[in-house]
This record gives structure tokens, C-alpha cells and sequence, in this order.
């Protein structure tokens, strides 16, 4: 739910533009690219927990793995603030989720869950 979330939130930054042109009262439309960014951060901040909750089930190792991938989303999104691009950011940000979503199945997958 969380993963959806976020891709909900910064799909927009992508096409803020459009949105603009269209009238279309998105997130970041409404209420601006830097508080687009604080809420991606947040929901961000909010993965890392979620791991530790899987210890039992999945083992340390991935919860190590899981935390610091969680931890380079976190140090990626912070940089949103001061990237002069937002756009690219927001498009290297929906990349991180995706690796960041690609690299956690593989890794249960290789685990053996």
C-alpha cells in the first residue's frame, strides 16, 4: 500500500505540467513541489520499520538488505529537495522504486520464501 502511495505521489511531479495545463487539481498541483517532496519523504521513512516485522519470517539477512535499500531511498529523497531539477529527480525517484521493489522479490525469491 505504501509502495502504491508513493508512486501515486511522484507519478505527479512527472507530469506536473499537464496537470497545470489541464487544470486538474493534483497533489502537487494544489499544494506544490516541495510539499510533494516532504510527503515522499515521509511515506519513504515510513518503509523502514517494516522488515524488522518480517525477521521471523524472512530472517536477518533480509531485513538487513531491506533496511539499506530503505535507507538509500531515504538519503535519495532528501536530495529532492535541493535538486534543481525537480522532474528528473522525480523520475530517478519512481526508478528507485522500482529497483528498489525488483531487488526485495528477488532477494525472497533467492532466500527461498
Amino acid at each position: 500500500l505504501q509502495i502504491g502511495i508513493l508512486c501515486y505521489n511522484w507519478k505527479y511531479i512527472n507530469r506536473l505540467e499537464d496537470y497545470k495545463n489541464a487544470g486538474v487539481p493534483m497533489f502537487p498541483v494544489v499544494r506544490g513541489v516541495h510539499e510533494s517532496i516532504k510527503h515522499n519523504l515521509l511515506w519513504v521513512a515510513h518503509l523502514i520499520p517494516f522488515p524488522f516485522l518480517l525477521v521471523g519470517t524472512l530472517g536477518w539477512s533480509f531485513v538487513i538488505f531491506a533496511t539499506i535499500l530503505g535507507l538509500a531511498w531515504v538519503v535519495y529523497s532528501v536530495k529532492g529537495f535541493k535538486a534543481n531539477d525537480k522532474q528528473k529527480w522525480a523520475k530517478g525517484n519512481l526508478r528507485f522504486s522500482l529497483v528498489y521493489l525488483i531487488l526485495l522479490s528477488l532477494f525472497m525469491i533467492l532466500i527461498g520464501v
